[in-house]
């Protein structure tokens, strides 16, 4: 199975990170510090994060779907770094097991809830799209990546979301049409990632698609 990519997981949400503060701030940066460490290929850090997201997630506070959310591209992690087939199978089936579940949690109220200033609800859709794509085919995600940036879209929540994570939700998009072969809804899509946040990272490697694009 090949290596999942360093997408894999929540990493375009460090974009707008704020700092932390008492209580589920604080709690959320010390667990996010972990997964950024996995994120780099300490697996020491991976199974620690998975640990510490589990916690967080079993208190069944309003951020529990993020919690899970961030638990399950933990877990994929440590499919990224197993070393025997049947091991990376099962801990990328895990954790995205533990991201659908994360999904199913959310409710009307995750729309204006709200953590380290973003939406509950459109980072655990963008989190749970990014895993999706990052996957290898053989674990069938794509409709699924391509249900949650629908649902995202759809969501009051993407209006209130930070403009990066708006520009990592077309990036996604975009990604979704590129393997669709939708050459014009990718095109779109990078369109309006560059606009959402023109400064940014994301928006930077959206204009150097569309260059490679022609458009």
């Amino acid at each position: 199975m090949k290596a999942l990519i360093p997408a894999i997981g929540l990493v375009a949400l460090m974009l707008f990170s704020a700092a932390a503060s008492a209580g589920p701030e604080e709690d959320f940066a010390a667990a996010d510090a972990l997964f950024q460490k996995a994120r780099g290929g300490d697996g020491e850090a991976t199974a620690e994060a998975v640990a510490r997201f589990e916690r967080l997630a079993a208190a069944d506070t309003p951020y529990a779907p993020l919690y899970l959310a961030y638990q399950g591209a933990a877990q994929t992690l440590q499919g990224r770094d197993a070393w025997m087939p049947w091991t990376k199978m099962r801990a990328t089936e895990r954790g995205l097991a533990t991201l659908d579940k994360a999904l199913r949690r959310l409710e009307a109220r995750h729309d204006t809830t709200l953590l380290r200033q973003a939406p509950v609800a459109a980072e655990v859709r963008l989190g749970a799209a990014t895993t999706y794509l990052a996957v290898p085919g053989l674990f069938n995600r794509f409709d699924a990546a391509k249900a949650a940036l629908r649902a995202a879209f759809a969501s009051p929540a993407y209006a209130a979301a930070p403009p990066a994570l708006r520009a990592e939700l077309h990036r996604r998009a975009a990604e979704a049409a590129a393997r669709d072969n939708k050459r014009e809804e990718e095109i779109e899509q990078l369109k309006k990632a560059a606009a959402a946040e023109p400064t940014g990272a994301t928006a930077a490697a959206a204009r150097q698609r569309l260059q490679e694009l022609g458009s």
